[in-house]
């Protein structure tokens, strides 16, 4: 999900400053006006930033079946045990939370009504560490302690510096592309009308490189899109 990154008023001034020039793909339209030139245009801009990330989170999948929904049960507590105590070994303040739990039909996953697998269930637990050099180990810890998978997110808890440089050079394009689309329709560009900046998260990156045998524990950079949408005042060239 999108997010507006700073405020409006902030990055209003932005366009005054004389921040680096880059090329970048972006889009504009302009409001025609009954029997006159446009009052007004909006143009897009993006830029990319780039800074380290600053923590990991691992989402541990612990599944186990049973005769009956206590029996397993039972098994996936003795499980999540034997996980939390892997993982206290390597981070004995580790923040460990529950993610919710799920009961099916085994049958529904291909196993004999009559089996003594007759109920499946599933259960997530959820790990949160700044120790980013421990996450090769924490993952081996909890397979090896019956978890039937981990996924594990880099990210950073908040915005730096990197993201207000990135939403900075996306308005200066933005700007840049208002001037250049303002001297073709014979006019000049006015002031800044509106202003929203917003974000697009990373999607699957760290997926793809743990599919692709990368070493994750060198992971450890995040990556965030900004879009900058400008809507400013278009005037009669004087």
């Amino acid at each position: 999900m999108n997010r507006t990154l700073l405020p409006a008023c902030l990055l209003a001034l932005l366009l005054l400053s004389n921040s680096a020039h880059a090329q970048s793909p972006a889009v504009g339209r302009h409001t025609e006006t009954s029997g006159s030139l446009p009052r007004d245009i909006t143009v897009s801009a993006e830029a990319r930033s780039r800074s380290a990330a600053t923590t990991a989170l691992l989402t541990v999948n612990v599944e186990s079946t049973g005769k009956s929904a206590s029996e397993a049960a039972a098994a996936a507590e003795s499980r999540e045990q034997a996980i939390r105590l892997a993982v206290s070994k390597l981070l004995p303040k580790a923040s460990i939370s529950s993610r919710g739990v799920t009961m099916e039909n085994a049958a529904t996953r291909g196993a004999p009504l009559n089996s003594s697998s007759a109920v499946h269930t599933e259960r997530h637990l959820g790990i949160e560490t700044e120790e980013l050099t421990l996450v090769p180990k924490l993952i081996d810890a909890c397979l090896q302690a019956g978890a039937a998978g981990v996924e594990v997110d880099f990210f950073k808890p908040t915005s730096g510096p990197s993201d207000k440089a990135a939403a900075a050079q996306a308005v200066e394009r933005a700007k840049e592309k208002a001037e250049a689309i303002a001297v073709a329709l014979g006019m000049q560009l006015g002031a800044p009308l509106s202003l929203t900046v917003t974000e697009e998260p990373p999607a699957e990156l760290l997926r793809r490189q743990m599919q692709q045998g990368k070493d994750i524990s060198r992971t450890t950079e995040r990556y965030v899109d900004l879009f900058a949408t400008v809507r400013f005042e278009l005037l009669p060239k004087q």
